[in-house]
């Protein structure tokens, strides 16, 4: 952890003594914080009817893998009644923060509530293939149901009065994820190949896994900013002038300037795949949701498979 870190820590403790959990909580409205975009959208979904004040720690249009917490952020958290948060290597910092707190600090942790997935890697990344756990498991649309089925029972546990209503809202948001599944199976099946590339970081893991798609990518999923060496570049070259695809994707709010390269020699498209780690701030005011996203990101996909 950086140095800011500490310097976080060491204010937090101060303020700790007049921030505690218990002084916040005089109403029955739950304080819900998620950490970014997936599970801060499982938890807008999950309240819909609720008087539950909904919230995401990580400011729109920021970069999910270097955030760090504001003393701000950290007493927020204090007086959370729910954090949900990924539990992957780009947060290892909360088990530093809840070490610190006075009081326990509920949590729903995303990697926990799914089967895992090691980290994909395909010819000619950038990189040694190491064997790590692909945290981005929301990218998975089975996944998703699972979590917000789970998510619902955690919150029923905490507010009993709204259990049903959790049920509910699960049931409703796992009929609509239903949904986009056989339309983003429709997509895959009837398209004339089943291979993409992303000029790009690729944290698809769970996505290509679910619908049995072939890929090709300059990083691995959690990779900080860095340049793709010649041979990487050429092989992407290469390979999207020899599959004929369509499209070269970059990852939202990533600079695209391989991609772009890429574009440039081949002739083919630059299309924005949304991962949802987190979205524009014009984007986040909007209320944009997780299933909009994936029906952008879908539109895409049917263009690149044809």
């Amino acid at each position: 952890m950086k140095k800011i870190m500490i310097v976080i820590l060491a204010i937090f403790s101060i303020l700790i003594v007049s921030c505690s959990k218990s002084d916040n909580n005089t109403s029955e409205k739950l304080i819900l914080v998620g950490v970014n975009f997936p599970s801060y959208d499982l938890l807008r979904t999950l309240n819909q009817g609720t008087e539950n004040s909904v919230s995401m720690l990580l400011p729109p249009g920021s970069e999910s893998h270097s955030y760090e917490p504001t003393p701000q952020d950290i007493i927020k958290l204090s007086k959370s009644d729910l954090f949900v948060y990924t539990g992957g290597e780009s947060d290892e910092w909360v088990n530093k923060v809840m070490g610190s707190l006075g009081t326990k600090l509920e949590t729903f942790k995303l990697i926990e509530a799914v089967p895992s997935v090691l980290e994909a890697h395909s010819e000619a990344m950038e990189g040694e293939a190491e064997e790590e756990i692909d945290e981005h498991v929301w990218t998975s649309l089975e996944n998703e149901k699972l979590l917000a089925s789970k998510l619902a029972i955690k919150l029923g546990q905490i507010d009993t009065k709204n259990a049903e209503l959790y049920q509910e809202n699960a049931k409703a948001f796992s009929l609509q994820l239903d949904a986009l599944i056989a339309e983003a199976e429709e997509v895959i099946s009837n398209g004339k190949r089943k291979v993409i590339v992303f000029a790009d970081r690729f944290p698809l893991s769970h996505f290509v896994n679910e619908f049995n798609l072939e890929f090709y990518a300059a990083f691995p999923g959690c990779v900080h900013e860095s340049e793709a060496s010649a041979k990487t570049v050429a092989f992407l070259i290469e390979k999207v002038k020899e599959e004929k695809l369509p499209i070269v994707f970059h990852i939202e709010l990533s600079d695209s300037k391989l991609a772009k390269l890429i574009s440039e020699e081949t002739g083919c498209k630059v299309g924005e795949w949304n991962t949802a780690h987190n979205l524009t701030r014009e984007q986040f005011d909007s209320g944009i949701t997780y299933l909009d996203l994936f029906k952008q990101d879908l539109a895409l996909l049917k263009e690149a498979l044809n």
